[in-house]
This record gives structure tokens, C-alpha cells and sequence, in this order.
């Protein structure tokens, strides 16, 4: 199925490329990345299964313009695979296509889908329940569409408008119980209504609706629902922030129960000097549990990273997280640590170098998800195109 949606999606937004913006500007972008690294706990669990790993992943990327309208269209295929544990091996194809229209100075509307067909790492995801219990990792298929509109105000003042409504299906291969527990569909909107006195400054209101529909497992749909005041502050292209802040109410379908929960949404950029950037992202948010029995979960996270790019081509990145997961239904609170390092370097326009490390601690409330994972990782990056 996946082979055949490929295929067409990507040979008509070729078509699409070649045929209507053939005198336009148009570009290809073509880029693989060859990473071999090591993992001291593949399976994130107490008993830590220790392996080497070597990871290949592509993309190609075809772009056009016409006017005021562009279009995007591209392929991520993903390969690792585990020496010490082969039927760990994974793989993941994806397809996606985006296309942008700008009607005028005022109006903007844009569309975008994608599907992949995908393994999902044990120890990640419906198998963190109990990841040994499987002998490979669970495979799945995502596919998901979206529609958007924007206003802007025809001066530096006036009326800002956002809205957006789309929709997102994940399905298991496996017949397990959990997995059938975690089939799902959701449908979202969200609009953000607010007044810029300044441009690139502006305060809204932001609503959203998330309906979860579960394909196998009726009594878990449930609707959220979320109301917050924001404010978006961009001083440059690169410094700025948007912060909403407010509740979120969850209601069960089957039992009309209600789960409240604040509601914020941080996303934060500082650049004393353009080849430094600082970034800073929090939220707040509940979600649908992976955990068998369990309706809802809150996530609580606040991130920080650093980028620097020298003088001599090499660029650092630096990341830091903490972020808290409790179960609505009980008493189970997950505290998650993780901390980020990259140092790169630009052998010429078509060639980058790696070394990566990350670490990450777990600790749950109730010991059932204790444990700790160093990852460690050499990058060759090769890209082509423009």
C-alpha cells in the first residue's frame, strides 16, 4: 500500500513541478546520512542490553514556485540495524507534500499530507508496557492532512487571524490487546483570533478541539478541548517568542467525566550574535496514555538547546530537558532527564561530520519504568542540490 501511495503522491507533485512552474524557479534537494554509534540500554530497561548500531537514512526533496503559490514535495527512507540484536532492526518510509499559496498581503492558505509505514523501537512507544515481551518491534502505518488560512492586517495594525483543521490516523499491525487499545484517529481544529499593534507583535485568542476516536476500543474517545490567552513577540528574524497560557478540558465520550488541567505553550529564540542561538520551549498538555488500563495523561516539559556555529566550520549543539508524565487515573509520575551534545564540522558544501551523544534517565513513582541509556554516535552527512 505504502509502495503504491508513494509512488503516485511523488510522481504527481513531479508532474505538478516540472509542468507548472517549468519556467520558474524550482529546486531538488537530495541528502543521505551514514551514522554508526552505540547504545548502552537499547531496550530502555533495568537489565540494559548493550549494542552497536548503524543507521542510513535518506531524503529527496523536489520544490517549485509559481507566482504566489509554491509546492513541496519529498522521501525519507530510514534503515538501523542492531549488531547485537538483529531482530531489533528497523525501517521507515515516508512521503509527504505540502503546497502554499499567498492570495495577497492579507490572506495566505496552505495544505499538507503525508504517510509513513513504520517499526517502532521496542521499549518505545505501546511497547514500553513490557518490551520484552515481544520478540521484534511493532510496525505501523501514520498518515495525516491538514488545512490552514492566515490573516494579516493590510497596515502594521489591525485584526490577526489563524485557523486550521486537520486529521490524523495511526494504526498497529499487531492483533495484541494493547495494540488494538491504541488504534486511533483524531480530528483537530484551532483558530487564534488577536490584534497586532506592532508588526511581528501581536496578543490573541487561541481555541482548540482535539477528538480522539479509537478504531478498536470505543469506551478510551474522548474530546479536548483548549482555552488560552497568547501573545507572539518576534523583535527579529531570529529573536522572539509565543506564549499562550490557559485550561484544557478533557471529556470521556462513553461517561461524560471531565479531566482539568492548565494549559501553556512556550516556544522561545534569543541570538545575541547570528551565529549563536539560543532556544527555550515548555508545555503543558494532557494525552492519550500508552499504558494498558490507563484513560489520560498530563506531560509537563520544558526544553533548552544552544547552537553555535565557529569560525573554522564547526558547529556545537547543546541540549537539555526535564520533563514530567503522570497518570490522571493513579498516582504514577515519570520524571525524564535528558541531556544533548553535538560537534560538527563542514568538510566542503557537500560533506559534514558528526560525533553525538545523548543520556537519558527515567524514574518512575511506582519502579516500573527505571532506567538509564547513553547513546553515543558518528555522523557522515552528504548533501546535494539547492
Amino acid at each position: 500500500m505504502f509502495n503504491q501511495f508513494a509512488r503516485i503522491l511523488v510522481s504527481l507533485s513531479y508532474i505538478v513541478v516540472c509542468y507548472c512552474f517549468a519556467d520558474t524557479p524550482t529546486g531538488a534537494i537530495a541528502s543521505a546520512k551514514f551514522n554508526l554509534g552505540h547504545t548502552d540500554n537499547l531496550l530502555k530497561t533495568q537489565e540494559q542490553l548493550k549494542t552497536r548500531y548503524s543507521e542510513l537514512a535518506a531524503n529527496v526533496q523536489l520544490r517549485g514556485q509559481w507566482r504566489v503559490m509554491s509546492i513541496e514535495t519529498g522521501l525519507n527512507l530510514n534503515k538501523t540495524q542492531f549488531s547485537e540484536s538483529e531482530q531489533d532492526n528497523t525501517e521507515e518510509k515516508q512521503v509527504y507534500l505540502g503546497f502554499n499559496w499567498q492570495a495577497d498581503v492579507q490572506h495566505g492558505f496552505s495544505a499538507n499530507l503525508g504517510y509513513s509505514d513504520s517499526d517502532e523501537f521496542r521499549g518505545e512507544g505501546i511497547s514500553k508496557n513490557d518490551p520484552e515481551v515481544l520478540s521484534t518491534p511493532d510496525h505501523y502505518t501514520f498518515s495525516n492532512h491538514a488545512l490552514s488560512y492566515r490573516y494579516n492586517p493590510a497596515s502594521e495594525k489591525g485584526m490577526i487571524v489563524r485557523s486550521s483543521i486537520g486529521a490524523t490516523s495511526k494504526e498497529y499491525e499487531s492483533s495484541r490487546k494493547i495494540a488494538l487499545d491504541n488504534n486511533l484517529d483524531i480530528k483537530v481544529a484551532n483558530l487564534d483570533l488577536g490584534y497586532q499593534w506592532r508588526d511581528g507583535r501581536f496578543f490573541y485568542f487561541h481555541l482548540a478541539q482535539n477528538k480522539y476516536e479509537f478504531i478498536d476500543a470505543a469506551v478510551r474517545n474522548n474530546t479536548s478541548k483548549i482555552y488560552a490567552l497568547g501573545l507572539n513577540w518576534q523583535a527579529t528574524a531570529i529573536t522572539g517568542f509565543d506564549f499562550k497560557l490557559g485550561q484544557e478540558i478533557t471529556t470521556e465520550a462513553i461517561t461524560s467525566a471531565e479531566k482539568e488541567s492548565e494549559y501553556w505553550s512556550l516556544t522561545a529564540s534569543w541570538a545575541p550574535k547570528t551565529y549563536s542561538i539560543f532556544y527555550l520551549t515548555s508545555a503543558s498538555q494532557q494525552s492519550n496514555s500508552l499504558y494498558l488500563d490507563l484513560a489520560l495523561q498530563l506531560n509537563r516539559e520544558i526544553k533548552f538547546s544552544w547552537q553555535h556555529t565557529w569560525a573554522n566550520q564547526m558547529k556545537t549543539t547543546l541540549g537539555y530537558s526535564r520533563g514530567n508524565l503522570k497518570q490522571l487515573t493513579n498516582d504514577q509520575l515519570e520524571k525524564n532527564t535528558q541531556l544533548n551534545m553535538a560537534l560538527s564540522y563542514q568538510v566542503n558544501r557537500l560533506l559534514d561530520i558528526e560525533l553525538d551523544y545523548g543520556y537519558e534517565k527515567n524514574i518512575d513513582s511506582l519502579d516500573r519504568f527505571d532506567y538509564r541509556q547513553n547513546v553515543y554516535g558518528l555522523n557522515l552527512i552528504v548533501k546535494l542540490g539547492s
